[in-house]
């Protein structure tokens, strides 16, 4: 008998255990269901109301979604899978979306993955990290075509040969603590390799910005050629990492390689 009313007792908890993942599956789905509507109808109010204002990052947040709904047009978000991870008063959904834009006249198209980390408030959830607009703003962004320019700039120093342009990418304080090099043994390198290569053509062939505060990492994929002693040389793609800081006057300068 008393096996019995164990054994009642433990499916009932799996019921109620199941019921609560049920339900909660069913408000975070809202939440998403909300979130695609403000993104769609371009409400960044509704937008925002899916976060939690309370998290650190709510500000920088705020601030990037407020900078793509006044310069795309016409978003639309579809949400094509979800996978949502509830533990305790926490929870970590990996959405699969393909988002599209308009932006100078031109349409932009991005499928992407990303993870959202979930709070909940009461009977309801809301959104403490992680943000689906991330692809238009990193496009559209000023801060992040700033980093781009420094980048582009470097490429060009390179092709062209121009040591004085290639230095002006550099933070005077550069330090790389795992190739034990700053900005003097940078700069020397870079006279040695202009002074023995007689062409190099430097491509980059993507590019990705993470900008947190007055620093940013910068993950820059490459396609490299050059010609020394008449030979002609080219080089597997490649991928480099790199920490930028940025100072008083607003310029992003290289600090180290990562």
């Amino acid at each position: 008998m008393i096996e019995m009313k164990n054994l009642a007792l433990a499916l009932s908890l799996s019921l109620l255990l199941s019921a609560c993942a049920t339900s909660d599956e069913a408000r975070i789905d809202r939440l998403l269901q909300t979130m695609e509507k403000g993104i769609d109808r371009a409400d960044p109010e509704t937008f925002l109301e899916c976060y939690d204002h309370e998290s650190p990052r709510f500000p920088e947040i705020e601030a990037m979604a407020r900078h793509v709904f006044t310069r795309w047009e016409k978003v639309d978000l579809t949400i094509s899978e979800r996978a949502i991870y509830v533990t305790g008063n926490e929870a970590r959904v990996v959405v699969n979306f393909f988002l599209e834009g308009d932006i100078d006249g031109a349409r932009k198209s991005y499928p992407g993955k990303r993870s959202l980390q979930l709070v909940r408030k009461g009977k309801r959830w809301r959104i403490a990290e992680g943000f689906l607009l991330e692809p238009l703003y990193s496009f559209s962004s000023p801060e992040k075509a700033r980093i781009r320019e420094v980048m582009e700039r470097r490429a060009e120093a390179l092709r062209t040969k121009d040591l004085e342009r290639y230095l002006s990418c550099f933070s005077p304080n550069y330090h790389d603590p795992v190739r034990k090099a700053d900005f003097a043994k940078i700069k020397a390198e870079i006279i040695e390799r202009f002074r023995k290569w007689e062409k190099i053509d430097f491509r980059i062939t993507k590019i990705e910005i993470t900008i947190r505060g007055k620093s940013a990492i910068v993950d820059e994929s490459f396609q490299l050629s050059g010609i020394m002693n008449g030979k002609e040389t080219t080089f597997p793609p490649g991928r480099e990492l790199f920490h930028l800081e940025q100072d008083d006057a607003g310029h992003w300068r290289i600090t180290r390689g990562l």
